[in-house]
């Protein structure tokens, strides 16, 4: 039966069989051969030193023996650049190294100009995939793997995060075990990764039969590095998504926590890119997109900005959108911007005036603001 669990069945071996193979002395080999674990019991057997143990890490080709089998496979000399890249693209995968030797030399024949094959996944890997993985998994298996493809790199919390299932840490450990391209990064196996090549595969066929679908899951992935506090990913997944009304609220969410962290640009170069109408009304966004503006002296540009955001306070506190301790908050980081555009423009009588009642304001509540107000009044 170990050939079964290449086909998403699970092999129950006889219980006689596992408890023969368990209780097996040096004086017996056993050879087991699957393309995924067997629920066999071999801890026995490995604690006494008896294990040879043989996987995906064990087969994969070395650079050597991938340079040696693209070359035998293509039957010609390989541009060292290309060979790099087709070794770089498989990962030491077997098969993927014989799929690229054939394609090059099909393509050398044909004379066309090479392309990485991470750049423009072939049909010939599309469809390995499809044929030899997915079609012959459960339905739950393959929505799985569809669903967690747009994550870099897999942990029990995010899958549950973006599946929406809290039974995901055992679907990762299953697709594991069972070989379905996914590799441990850490020895804990707690953070996995899926090969390059078939991510690119899951991902080309999420975006093409189920954009919605995709943009839902980069949505939740957003939400989900948000609350991890991982703000580059939260950014990347809400761009991902394609929805500008969430990717404006995720800014305004996170607007302090990306200025205060040195992502304040990155912000900006999202926000440019959105609707005005649409970054009008995240008075947070607004804010930081006027700070980033102090910073480039775009002086008349700031103080549009800090005025659309001082409309909006007062807009969304007689519409019972912010409570007392919100409008207070929104308040402060509308005055501190006016400071900071005052010190920008050396108007430091302003600066003097303003800044310290400000800082007494704010206390201890908010160490960014404090601290950049107090230098300015330090400058006056």
């Amino acid at each position: 039966r170990a050939g079964d669990s290449a086909k998403g069945i699970s092999p129950r071996p006889d219980a006689r069989a596992c408890k023969a193979i368990a209780s097996a002395r040096d004086a017996m080999t056993v050879i087991l051969i699957s393309r995924g674990a067997l629920p066999v019991p071999v801890a026995r057997a490995r604690s006494l030193g008896f294990l040879v143990e043989v996987g995906a890490p064990e087969l994969a080709f070395d650079d050597d023996e991938a340079s040696e089998l693209i070359t035998r496979v293509a039957g010609v000399p390989v541009d060292a650049e290309i060979m790099q890249q087709i070794i770089r693209d498989a990962h030491g995968w077997a098969s993927g190294l014989v799929i690229g030797g054939e394609l090059y030399r099909r393509e050398l024949a044909r004379g066309k100009v090479w392309q990485p094959l991470s750049d423009n996944l072939r049909r010939e890997f599309t469809g390995y995939f499809s044929e030899e993985v997915l079609a012959l998994q459960t339905p739950e298996m393959r929505d799985f793997l569809i669903n967690t493809c747009i994550l870099d790199e897999l942990t029990g919390p995010s899958c549950a995060a973006v599946t929406g299932d809290d039974n995901a840490r055992a679907m990762l450990d299953d697709a594991y075990r069972a070989g379905l391209f996914i590799d441990a990064i850490d020895e804990e196996r707690s953070l996995y990764a899926f090969h390059p090549l078939f991510r690119a595969m899951a991902l080309g066929r999420l975006y093409e039969r189920a954009f919605a679908r995709a943009a839902e899951l980069h949505r939740r992935a957003s939400r989900f590095f948000a609350g991890q506090g991982d703000l580059t990913k939260a950014l990347e997944h809400a761009s991902a998504s394609g929805d500008q009304e969430f990717m404006a609220d995720q800014l305004d969410l996170l607007a302090n926590e990306l200025t205060t962290t040195g992502h304040l640009n990155r912000l900006d170069q999202i926000a440019s890119g959105l609707p005005v109408s649409i970054c009008a009304r995240r008075p947070m966004l607004v804010l930081a997109m006027a700070w980033r503006r102090i910073r480039r002296l775009s002086f008349s540009a700031a103080g549009r900005l800090i005025d659309t955001a001082s409309t909006l306070r007062d807009t969304l506190v007689a519409e019972g959108k912010l409570d007392a301790y919100a409008a207070t908050s929104l308040d402060h980081h509308i005055r501190h911007r006016q400071i900071m555009l005052a010190a920008a423009q050396d108007d430091m009588v302003r600066v003097e005036r303003d800044a310290e009642q400000l800082i007494a304001e704010i206390g201890d509540d908010d160490a960014y603001l404090s601290c950049t107000l107090l230098a300015q009044v330090i400058a006056a």
